[in-house]
């Protein structure tokens, strides 16, 4: 067996004239080592601790630079030769200082950078600890681990935007991002968030945010995919599966339950109304009204692929000779839709109908699944009423709904 130990402490001060140039310079250096072999069992130790600072000022040409270093390295080494094993354990921590007076512009920088690595065989991990500040206007911190060529990270930086202000960004690399409870002990996290897909159980989670309880007090989504049920904090259903409150989405097996369930979608697709003139009366009717939705000459001609219902009402008031019989006194106007075409249709240079219900309206519609818009929809109103009452100017009202 055999050992050994040096210690070496050495200080130096220099001081420096050249052509202008002038330099003060300190050192100080402290070196430790410590050596340990056995040669029978094939076992080497050695463990080495260097402490090293550095002072310097120099002025130049109207320049003045102050820079101060400190660096310290500890490193340790264990190496069995019978074994073939090999182990090293090294920690570097260094800071920098450095002031700057460049004909009055002074420039200011600090950096400490902390390595930390360990060695054994082919395994390596390195980590390294960066915080650098510049100038009072820029900071930044950086953790870095790099396990066998896997790194990871983050980076937290504040510093000044085009403008002048201040502002802050952290970026992560990492594989798995998630946040704990301040004690540690709660295993559950409130999201996690991962950068790659995963494989569980032979089915593939692609990379995200992954929430196991979200409240939501507003929320925008574009698009998402529901793997199971959505259903409201009310919902509840009877022994047979009857919903008796609340609403259920099943997206797994496509079923809705809704209890008081009321289904609307009233799809107006025009509406408008036109006053023909003179007196109505019981029988009146009015052909080919034009209710601004453009079709083509396809959609007229062939059946319709979409299922449209209309109505109408008269909405003046009427009057009957003599006076109202008020238990014998009724109207009613019918709409139905006209699968019916202009034989010039409509647009270009072809001029209007002459019938005031027959003209475009004020405003064209063109529905989804019209084939083109040189036809419009018609519609026939008829009136019908008893007890002698009639209608005088009359305004007809009516809309177009598309069944849905």
């Amino acid at each position: 067996v055999a050992a050994q130990a040096a210690a070496l402490d050495a200080l130096t001060a220099r001081v420096t004239s050249a052509e202008g140039t002038i330099t003060s310079y300190g050192q100080s250096l402290i070196s430790l080592d410590s050596r340990l072999t056995s040669a029978e069992g094939g076992v080497s130790g050695n463990t080495t601790a260097v402490s090293q600072l550095d002072a310097r000022v120099t002025s130049a040409e109207g320049t003045i630079t102050s820079h101060g270093q400190s660096l310290i390295s500890l490193d340790s080494r264990l190496t069995t030769a019978e074994g073939d094993v090999s182990g090293n354990a090294t920690a570097v921590s260094q800071l920098d200082t450095r002031v700057t007076d460049a004909e009055g512009d002074i420039s200011s920088q600090a950096s400490a950078i902390t390595t930390l690595q360990s060695d054994v065989g082919q395994n390596s991990t390195n980590i390294q600890q960066t915080l650098q500040t510049v100038d009072g206007v820029m900071g930044e911190y950086t953790l870095r681990i790099d396990n066998n060529g896997h790194v990871s990270g983050m980076v937290l930086r504040s510093d000044l935007d085009d403008q002048g202000v201040a502002s802050s960004s952290v970026a992560f690399q990492s594989d798995r991002f998630a946040i704990v409870s301040p004690d540690g002990t709660t295993q559950a996290s409130p999201f996690v968030v991962y950068t790659s897909d995963r494989i569980i159980d032979g089915r593939t989670y692609p990379a995200g945010v992954y929430m196991e309880n979200a409240y939501l007090g507003k929320a925008a989504i574009g698009r998402a995919e529901i793997q199971d049920i959505v259903q409201s904090d009310n919902y509840a259903q009877d022994a047979d599966g009857n919903p008796t409150s609340g609403l259920r989405l099943n997206f797994s097996n496509g079923k809705i339950k809704a209890a008081n369930v009321i289904l609307s979608r009233p799809m107006v697709l025009a509406s408008g109304s036109f006053q023909p003139g003179g007196t109505a009366s019981d029988g009146a009717r009015w052909s080919f009204v034009n209710t601004g939705i453009q079709v083509g000459q396809n959609d007229v001609w062939q059946a319709q692929k979409v299922a449209l219902v209309a109505v109408a009402a008269v909405s003046t008031g009427g009057t009957a000779p003599g006076g109202f019989d008020a238990n014998n006194t009724f109207w009613s106007c019918k709409a139905q839709i006209m699968p019916g075409a202009r034989w010039n249709g409509f647009g270009g240079a072809n001029p209007d109908p002459a019938d005031i219900w027959r003209k475009d309206p004020g405003s064209l519609v063109t529905p989804s699944w019209a084939s083109a818009d040189d036809q419009r929809l018609f519609l026939a109103i008829d009136l019908e009423a008893e007890g002698g009452v009639y209608f005088t100017n009359p305004t007809i009202e009516w809309t177009v709904f598309q069944v849905t």
